[in-house]
């Protein structure tokens, strides 16, 4: 976890997320900004928007929050926090960071955030740590402690020591998950084999992975309907798959296979994602939808990063429209 988000804090009832924006070709941003991917907490989607924003006395980076609940007809609110910071990619504590407490509502604007969060002279002065490589990083944290409107699954509370609901403790770096070992090991074979031979209330150490990849897992685990989308499927394949839980390996699955008909993701990006884990069901269903070769040449026009087995069966698709 960055250091710029541990006073954060770590729970929310109703969901926290955490990510990442970078801002490539800072030269060139404008008014229209750049949009990170969608993240969500339950059933309410989150982005950030940064853009270019001019004063009287200059230009300014601006930063918003968007909220989007979905499917939601009648009036509704969704509280709560946030966090939004520019990350020095030299010294963490030089970060600029910005907090607010949110209450979003139907009948308001749809954003949260500022025209000025920082001015363009020193976001880009290179004698402060923010541009690396030409491109900024903004890190961001939400917390939602309450809704009102619709229904929105609520998240377990992996921090609290409480005998009656854990008995074991997998820590990731510094972050200690208390959970129960049934629960668990119902669903992991892996993580199962590592706290079966462990007294209760010992800490065992999960390594290689990401610790917030790691929490949306966990309440996979525990039955939260946490929604698959194209910013956690990756880290959650890659889950399932270490930690041999075939349910959610199936979801991922079915997840990518209709990813492109839905919006989420190119079939370039579900068909790399594919190969990487070797899903040859998930590549061949994916090419099925196109129509021509010259469909196919049209989405697989740049094979890098594709797997050997993913371009042969691109091949053989392509021979077939012959």
């Amino acid at each position: 976890m960055s250091k710029t988000s541990k006073s954060f804090p770590d729970y929310y009832q109703f969901g926290r997320v955490e990510f990442v924006l970078v801002v490539n070709d800072v030269a060139n941003l404008d008014a229209n900004g750049r949009e990170s991917d969608v993240f969500s907490t339950g059933d309410v989607d989150w982005y950030l928007n940064v853009g270019l924003n001019k004063l009287k006395n200059g230009k300014a980076l601006s930063a918003f929050i968007y909220c989007k609940p979905l499917d939601v007809a009648s009036a509704w609110k969704v509280d709560g926090e946030f966090r939004i910071v520019l990350e020095d990619q030299e010294d963490e504590k030089q970060s600029i960071a910005r907090q607010m407490c949110f209450s979003f509502q139907s009948d308001q604007c749809e954003n949260r955030g500022w025209n000025n969060f920082l001015m363009c002279s020193e976001a880009l002065d290179e004698e402060r740590g923010f541009v690396k490589d030409g491109a900024l990083s903004f890190r961001v944290m939400i917390g939602v402690s309450s809704i009102d409107g619709f229904d929105s699954p609520k998240y377990f509370n992996f921090t609290v020591d409480d005998p009656q609901f854990s008995d074991t403790i997998l820590a990731v770096d510094e972050f200690k998950f208390h959970v129960n070992k049934m629960i668990i090991s119902v669903h992991s074979p892996v993580l199962a084999k590592l706290m079966s031979p462990v007294e209760n209330g010992t800490e065992i150490y999960i390594e290689n992975v990401d610790r917030q990849e790691f929490e949306v897992f966990l309440q996979l685990l525990y039955a939260v309907p946490v929604r698959i989308q194209k910013s956690n499927v990756a880290g959650l394949l890659e889950m399932a798959i270490k930690f041999e839980t075939y349910g959610l390996k199936l979801l991922c699955e079915e997840f990518l296979k209709y990813a492109e008909q839905l919006g989420e993701m190119t079939a370039l990006e579900v068909v790399q994602l594919a190969g990487e884990h070797r899903l040859n069901s998930v590549v061949k269903y994916v090419l099925n939808f196109a129509k021509s070769a010259e469909e196919l040449k049209e989405k697989f026009e740049n094979f890098e990063g594709l797997s050997a087995e993913t371009i042969r069966e691109i091949a053989m698709k392509t021979l077939s429209f012959a």
